[in-house]
């Protein structure tokens, strides 16, 4: 940037802006007092912070900043302001593991929360008995289907070898492959499978597995671009979207139409803005990590 310019023009390397508009990470060596307040008011959220080292002066050496380790002061700060609000404020923050293991040394994250709840994958077994304790509220009986022609195949050859499945049991393998171990993409597919009500009983249709090779294909970069920030910011409005890739408006609109049309993404109903469909969550990563994206 040219000398004597304002300085709310200049934007570095490690500038949170650049955090919550590119996913790119920071390390809060240049946060301040100001910077904080603009982003629990404006709610600038996802924030991707590299911590490095939790031993102050081992982050300092770590980043060759004097300013390493005094910059852990503002998850401190950031754990008092939940302490504060916790009151009339349910405060939800979203870890992996390795994240949560080193807030922990750093910060004691663990002491400030009373429940961990796992949102990502789940294993076969504990997503078939989720769901399974969410229908028996119903007080309905199941009955699966019989699986398709290509899945029967393969039912016969597992006989053949001893390892012979139920139906319901294809039915949940099917299920747990198309959600990905994911429970609110499980539920979805699980009530779109839903055929009929009779007689007491819920008839189950088998979730028939996708080929995702066509609409792959059809996938622009550019709308790789754009389904992985939705991904990173768990959901966009086309305003936003323009302003993140310096869009015009128009140009954004008819990116967002064609992805709809396509049913890749729909409204967020708990956001304003679009999310990937459920249902798609798989093809999307799929594309992206043959971009290189993911």
């Amino acid at each position: 940037m040219i000398t004597g310019m304002r300085r709310s023009l200049s934007l570095k390397d490690d500038d949170y802006r650049l955090s919550f508009l590119y996913g790119n990470f920071t390390t809060l060596t240049r946060f301040t007092e100001a910077d904080l307040e603009r982003v629990v008011t404006e709610g600038l959220s996802p924030l991707y912070v590299s911590i490095h080292a939790t031993d102050p002066e081992r982050r300092n050496e770590m980043l060759r900043n004097r300013r390493g380790g005094p910059s852990l002061r503002w998850l401190r700060a950031l754990l008092d302001l939940i302490s504060t609000t916790c009151r009339n404020t349910l405060w939800i923050l979203s870890l992996n593991e390795s994240a949560l293991g080193y807030l922990r040394q750093v910060v004691g994250m663990e002491e400030y929360f009373s429940h961990r709840i796992n949102a990502m994958a789940v294993s076969p077994r504990h997503l078939k008995s989720a769901i399974l304790q969410r229908h028996n509220l119903s007080g309905l009986r199941l009955h699966f289907a019989q699986p398709p022609p290509e899945e029967s195949r393969r039912g016969r050859i597992g006989k053949l070898l001893g390892l012979r499945r139920e139906p319901e049991q294809n039915y949940f393998d099917s299920l747990y492959r198309q959600s990905e171990g994911i429970f609110r993409s499980a539920f979805e597919l699980w009530q779109e499978s839903v055929d009929r009500v009779e007689g007491g009983v819920l008839y189950m249709r088998h979730p028939v597995e996708p080929s995702y090779e066509g609409i792959i294909s059809r996938l622009t970069l550019e709308d790789s671009f754009i389904l992985q920030a939705i991904l990173q910011h768990g959901g966009l409005t086309p305003g936003e979207i323009a302003r993140v890739f310096d869009y015009s408006e128009r140009r954004s609109d008819s990116c967002i139409e064609k992805l709809i049309s396509w049913e890749i993404i729909e409204p967020d109903p708990s956001n304003p803005g679009f999310r990937v469909c459920p249902e798609a969550g798989r093809l999307v990563r799929q594309a992206l990590y043959r971009q290189n994206l993911l």
